[in-house]
């Protein structure tokens, strides 16, 4: 068995990554603290553990109650996240010292009772959870002194990891801790008084994030949830999710909350990590000032941010391979510049060209566009920033019925999205003239047998041959 003594001004100890401090005594009768577990028994020895049952082990009903999770305060130090419980010895000044035997912590979908205790085990059944057992590795003492003067003033902290529940889900789970003090027959015997856990009062702040479709800041009727948002405590106001705040992902209906809050931190600033192509709709963040052990609502609003796009389509530079005006086979070069004319990042930004067959998607041609950016993070330069550009060009051969038309048009079409899925969409056409050269060649030719007609009857023979 090993002695841990702390009864000393300033000890501490961490016992299976359990801090236990020496307190500054700070009165839990001021409003701001209640118990959860009261024992008393005066023979030297006493166990119990927080119920709403009466008449289990030796505790004391009128101070002793189940506990939720929500109602333990948290507690953030050096980025870590602890449940606080607070320990008010009560045995008298003249003998003022104490021993603690036991303690465990354990969670449960329901409060415990009598029933739930197995005698002679110092354990509750299998329907409890354990996450701390001082006794793990070895049996452990912990020896402590009732220093702060009177009922109501705590004499040690507790502070448990909230990281050794694994991840559960505590959102309703009930707390139970079982505690035993008292070595009988030495200085550290529970003989004239009674032993407190009590915790500072705690609230809770529920709320939604939604897709505020009109933008005006209320969740109207019809307006949806939006799940996988990170929301977060800013404990230092900055904006910015930092190691150690509090932080929670939005549920399927957009749901999320944060219990624990102890009623000293005041006001609390409620933030979320903004995704990209979103806007903020209820303000920046939300402020709940704590002033009750009580449940604070609060509802958090974003629009997508419609992305933008501009394509400008030119005709460039014409080539008459055989100099003699605008006939098939020639060639036309056509030049695109494609703007993100938008506030966001425009991703996945194509352009196409319908190829002068308008409704026809068959033959339509995708333009290579040189100066798009990885903007996503996707390993692809398929982008655009706010304001940026990319161009393209795209060389197209006359064919004759063109020609005879005399003219051709075709559009260029740039489509991108934002991150919120929103898509935009620009067309522009461009139309150019051909010039029609019609012309004709006649040739004739004329021939009679021997090859001279010098008399009269001789009969002449004419080929006569007309090319376009």
């Amino acid at each position: 068995m090993a002695d841990i003594d702390i009864t000393t001004p300033g000890s501490t100890t961490t016992v299976n990554g359990v801090i236990v401090n020496y307190g500054s005594p700070i009165g839990s009768g001021t409003g701001l603290y209640a118990p959860f577990l009261a024992i008393g028994d005066n023979d030297g020895n006493e166990n119990g553990f927080n119920t709403d049952a009466s008449g289990v082990l030796n505790t004391n009903a009128a101070k002793t109650s189940s506990l939720t999770f929500n109602q333990i305060p948290i507690r953030v130090i050096d980025g870590v996240q602890y449940l606080e419980f607070r320990l008010d010895l009560n045995e008298t000044n003249a003998n003022p010292l104490t021993a603690l035997n036991a303690m465990k912590i354990y969670y449960s979908s329901a409060p415990a009772t009598g029933a739930d205790y197995v005698a002679g085990t110092q354990e509750l059944d299998a329907d409890f959870t354990k996450i701390f057992d001082l006794d793990a590795g070895g049996d452990k003492t912990l020896l402590m002194d009732a220093h702060s003067s009177g009922s109501g003033n705590d004499d040690y902290v507790f502070y448990v990891p909230v990281s050794l529940f694994g991840g559960a889900d505590l959102s309703a789970a009930y707390i139970t801790v079982y505690a035993e003090f008292g070595r009988p027959g030495t200085a550290y015997g529970a003989d004239d008084g009674f032993e407190e856990f009590n915790t500072e009062q705690a609230a809770i702040i529920s709320g939604v994030k939604f897709l505020d479709a009109d933008g005006d800041g209320v969740k109207d009727a019809g307006e949806a949830g939006l799940s996988g948002w990170t929301i977060f405590i800013d404990d230092n106001k900055n904006g910015v999710l930092d190691t150690g705040e509090r932080s929670t992902v939005t549920g399927a209906d957009g749901s999320f909350q944060f219990g624990g809050l102890p009623l000293t931190l005041g006001s609390v600033q409620v933030d979320e990590v903004l995704k990209e192509g979103w806007a903020q709709t209820t303000g920046a963040f939300e402020t709940v000032t704590l002033s009750a052990a009580t449940t604070y609502n609060v509802e958090i609003g974003n629009q997508p941010i419609p992305p933008h796009v501009d394509v400008v389509k030119t005709a460039g530079t014409r080539t008459d391979g055989d100099a003699n005006g605008d006939d098939a086979g020639d060639t036309q070069l056509f030049n695109f510049t494609v703007t993100n004319t938008g506030t966001i990042n425009l991703l996945n930004v194509t352009l196409t060209d319908d190829n002068g067959t308008p409704g026809n998607t068959a033959d339509d041609i995708p333009v290579t566009l040189a100066g798009l950016t990885d903007q996503d993070g996707d390993g692809f330069l398929d982008d655009l920033a706010p304001g940026a550009s990319a161009t393209g060009s795209l060389l197209h051969v006359f064919s004759q019925a063109e020609i005879e038309a005399a003219g051709y048009t075709n559009t260029g079409t740039a489509t991108g999205v934002s991150a919120s899925g929103l898509t935009a969409s620009d067309t522009d056409p461009e139309t150019v003239t051909l010039t029609r050269n019609p012309a004709l060649n006649i040739t004739k030719d004329a021939s009679v047998p021997g090859g001279t007609a010098d008399a009269a009857g001789e009969q002449i023979s004419y080929v006569i041959t007309v090319a376009n």
